[in-house]
């Protein structure tokens, strides 16, 4: 009831704009994060590694990188999160939990079925791989020092690889990419 003529337009732009931008994200066909992911996999593999950790902060966001790499890698892809650690079951076509002990081992030993280990941030800690040799931050969180808890899992001692590949995910032209190339260029 308080509601100006006004305001009653400004309230109807913004639906306008928020409308719109809508439209445009429904034209959007795939993330092109999930198409750079995939290269990258292939070509991550031909130099020699074929274990790979994929950090994401959200479990939703884990859920769809895993969803996008079935069709391709199938069985060698597992989730290690929060809610406990999960692999694909090809027979099913489904999900299964397994627990995060079991994904470790899987993702660790050489006679194992996990080559992909896709996690949440619930992995950043206590969590030694050092018999992988890269890592890829699909998400950047915005505390640096996350970023550097994700590397640690990795490189670390007895890691098995001379040099460690670490690939950062950001979309051009963002405040993300400003602030991640800022800090890249302040601490090397």
């Amino acid at each position: 009831p308080s509601v100006t003529d006004e305001g009653l337009h400004l309230l109807e732009r913004e639906i306008d704009e928020l409308e719109s931008f809508v439209d445009v994200l429904a034209d959007i066909e795939q993330d092109p994060k999930i198409g750079q992911l995939k290269s990258d996999l292939d070509e991550l593999d031909r130099e020699g590694h074929s274990r790979a950790i994929i950090f994401t902060q959200y479990a939703d966001t884990m859920d769809f990188i895993r969803e996008s790499l079935i069709s391709i890698h199938g069985e060698t892809v597992a989730t290690y999160s929060g809610r406990g650690g999960e692999v694909y079951d090809q027979e099913s076509g489904g999900w299964v939990e397994v627990g995060k002990e079991r994904v470790k081992r899987e993702f660790s030993d050489d006679d194992g079925h996990v080559d992909i280990l896709v996690c949440t941030d619930s992995a950043s800690e206590g969590l030694n791989l050092q018999e992988c040799g890269a890592l890829i931050n699909y998400d950047l969180p915005w505390n640096p020092m996350r970023v550097e808890q994700r590397i640690g899992r990795i490189d670390r001692i007895g890691q098995e690889f001379d040099e460690v590949t670490i690939l950062n995910y950001s979309y051009e032209d963002t405040v993300e990419t400003d602030i991640y190339e800022r800090l890249d260029a302040r601490i090397g």
